[in-house]
């Protein structure tokens, strides 16, 4: 069985509050990118395609450990960069919201949807096997 998928962006989601936004505010705007993922690349093509200018980039490693530090020179490197925005994936913005101490609206994280191309039925129907078999328990 196989499937196909695509991650896209459906909105933005602000570092320092609950507000969220549309991905297609930031297009034609400058922001830089944070990101501790497997593949900083994809995310930084995911950016791209809402149609912002990427001036900067600090990419960690995948399931990095954010300190104050690693914050404050993201933020210092935005604001030399005049970046608009300060753009990271939804799963970085809880390892750095802790340590956002000068959020000026610039911080946001990029929420992904995921658009089924192909096997979202199989994949369904199997689930859906596993949690009944599972609910029988095993030897049932």
């Amino acid at each position: 069985m196989t499937a196909q998928v695509v991650f896209q962006a459906v909105e933005l989601v602000s570092l320092a509050g609950q507000a969220s936004r549309s991905p297609d505010s930031c297009r034609s705007r400058a922001a830089f990118l944070v990101s501790g993922v497997g593949h900083p690349a994809s995310f930084r093509a995911t950016v791209e395609k809402l149609g912002v200018t990427v001036i900067g980039e600090a990419a960690y490693p995948d399931h990095h450990r954010y300190s104050p530090r690693d914050v404050a020179m993201v933020h210092a490197r935005a604001v030399d960069l005049k970046a608009d925005l300060v753009l990271t994936t939804e799963k970085d913005a809880g390892k750095i919201r802790p340590h956002l101490r000068q959020d000026d609206g610039r911080w946001w994280a990029v929420r992904l949807g995921v658009e089924w191309l192909t096997g979202e039925a199989d994949i369904r129907k199997t689930l859906m096997n596993v949690r009944l078999t599972a609910g029988r328990g095993v030897g049932a």
